[in-house]
């Protein structure tokens, strides 16, 4: 999503100095997923120097904040008031991602428990994304399956990417 907005420009130091760190993008990605699901950095953690903690807890602690936060998060909404569908539904303003659940009453890869849902049958819950472009993804009907809103979102983005 950077090559295509250029977003991971608006992620300025906070002494408003140029960052020269290798592969920033990468770091800031890791840092807003970590940061989105909720996770904390830990799980982003990798051997790449990108995603080293010394190096997250630095840009985290520089880079991220409300400012730059709103100023990439325009950029964002600019880019897809420029896709197609986006501008049909109001120039990229409404996204929807809505999750439907379903019981599932035989066994299934993906039906799991989810007592506030289904009792104690298993469910699924159907995941659909539309803005940017189309995605949808079955997926266990847990409480966190919020958190497979990311892959709906990369998969209807990598649906909508100029070629």
């Amino acid at each position: 999503m950077f090559s295509w907005t250029g977003a991971d420009q608006a992620f300025i130091s906070v002494t408003g100095g140029e960052a020269r760190l290798k592969d920033l993008h990468v770091t800031i990605a890791a840092l807003l997923v970590a940061h989105g699901c909720n996770v904390g950095s830990t799980p982003v953690i990798g051997s790449a120097d990108a995603l080293k903690y010394g190096r997250l807890s630095h840009v985290d602690q520089t880079l991220l904040r409300l400012a730059t936060y709103r100023a990439a998060n325009a950029v964002l909404i600019d880019y897809q008031a420029s896709v197609p569908l986006a501008q049909a539904w109001g120039g990229g303003l409404v996204a929807s991602v809505d999750g439907m659940r379903f019981v599932v009453p035989v066994p299934s890869v993906y039906a799991r428990p989810n007592p506030k849902y289904f009792g104690r049958r298993g469910g699924v819950a159907w995941l659909n994304m539309m803005a940017a472009g189309l995605g949808g993804k079955v997926v266990a009907g847990t409480p966190r399956d919020s958190l497979y809103v990311l892959d709906v979102l990369s998969t209807a983005t990598a649906a909508s990417a100029p070629r």
